[in-house]
């Protein structure tokens, strides 16, 4: 039992200079198109991003560029729109990021994170959000899904659950949809 939740355009900008603070933020820069999700982010690189230190987790990139029409196992599929999760249209270009929020009875999950372009500068004010869509083939849904921000990367064990207080969180309650794109931003 899994919650899947594809996550696209994670940004941070502040709203008069709409910069964005964040690099690659549409997953579009990679080294390779994914061999499948079994490997995870060890085996391909999503520049700019990675894993927390200590994570055993192993989240996916789902592309356009992923070409192997047929599977040695159906799990391994990350092609764009349909793949072994169902079928999601990047929110833009060709690629988005999966992650799993909850194996079964455990808490824990998988997690991103990013190194900002540039500092944050404190008392200016920024406008930070992403994009999240329910997978179609998700036994559970989430009401929670959020955005730590933090001037160190933040570790994780294994693939327990980060205790950490996120700055934006959704506030629509239970994510039901698996057709559309969520904005969580603030």
């Amino acid at each position: 039992l899994q919650t899947i939740l594809f996550i696209a355009l994670i940004g941070s900008y502040t709203p008069s200079a709409a910069q964005n603070y964040v690099p690659n933020w549409s997953f579009e820069l990679i080294d390779s198109c994914p061999p499948g999700h079994t490997l995870g982010l060890g085996a391909w690189v999503v520049n700019d991003w990675n894993t927390p230190s200590g994570s055993i987790t192993t989240p996916d990139l789902f592309s356009t560029c992923y070409n192997d029409t047929v599977p040695v196992f159906p799990y391994e599929n990350v092609s764009v729109p349909d793949n072994f999760m169902g079928s999601a249209t990047p929110k833009t270009g060709n690629n988005y990021m999966g992650i799993l929020l909850k194996y079964g009875q455990n808490t824990g999950g998988e997690n991103l994170q990013v190194q900002l372009i540039s500092p944050l500068i404190a008392g200016q004010t920024y406008l930070c959000g992403f994009h999240v869509q329910r997978s179609d083939s998700s036994y559970y849904q989430i009401d929670k899904v959020g955005m730590h921000i933090s001037s160190v990367p933040e570790p994780q064990i294994g693939n327990q659950t980060m205790l950490l207080a996120p700055q934006i969180e959704n506030s629509t309650g239970i994510m039901y949809d698996s057709l559309n794109w969520l904005n969580v931003e603030d």
